[in-house]
């Protein structure tokens, strides 16, 4: 299984966020336990919620990149962004986010910015316990502390509990699918 972020692209992003709680924890980290926190951020991102469009590739193992639903080569529709069609192992199809330079989809910025966001509160315990509890059914309904809200704003999302911390959700609500299907 890969990961959204590599250890060193995470290291160089959070290079420019160290204010941000949990970031500098993430950079010291060893390459080891860096890429398990940023594999289970990933896999917290791609199983937080219904998204646009679908796969670029079928076969494809994580969610991104994607293209709107129901493309099929010179089809072309609606997009959340301005996207161009580009070749493709389907034919030419409007795709989301595109490396020109490298001719290839890639995976969106907000998406590494996610995943960066969600490794960093996975690493916060105080967070990472209430996520437990959460998911456990132990939590106790009453909001008590800014911290509590913060997880208590992804689980009152659309389609019920994401798993997300605070910033990594409202980063993931720009992909969410909001009518329809997803795949």
């Amino acid at each position: 299984m890969n990961s959204y972020l590599t250890a060193t692209d995470a290291r160089t992003l959070a290079a420019g966020l160290q204010t941000l709680p949990g970031m500098r924890v993430l950079s010291a980290l060893a390459d080891d336990a860096l890429d398990l926190v940023l594999m289970t951020a990933t896999l917290d991102i791609d199983n937080a919620m219904r998204f646009q469009g679908r796969k670029y590739d079928p076969d494809q193992e994580r969610e991104f990149p994607r293209v709107p639903r129901g493309q099929t080569p010179n089809q072309f529709g609606s997009a959340i962004s301005d996207p161009i069609p580009y070749p493709s192992p389907l034919g030419r199809i409007e795709v989301w986010d595109w490396d020109p330079a490298n001719d290839v989809p890639i995976v969106p910025q907000k998406v590494l910015i996610a995943v960066l966001f969600q490794a960093a509160w996975l690493m916060q315990p105080q967070y990472a316990q209430r996520l437990e509890d959460i998911r456990s059914g132990l939590a106790a309904q009453a909001i008590r502390t800014s911290h509590e809200m913060n997880i208590k704003s992804g689980e009152a999302a659309a389609g019920g509990f994401s798993g997300l911390g605070d910033r990594a959700q409202r980063i993931m609500d720009f992909y969410r699918l909001k009518t329809g299907r997803s795949h």
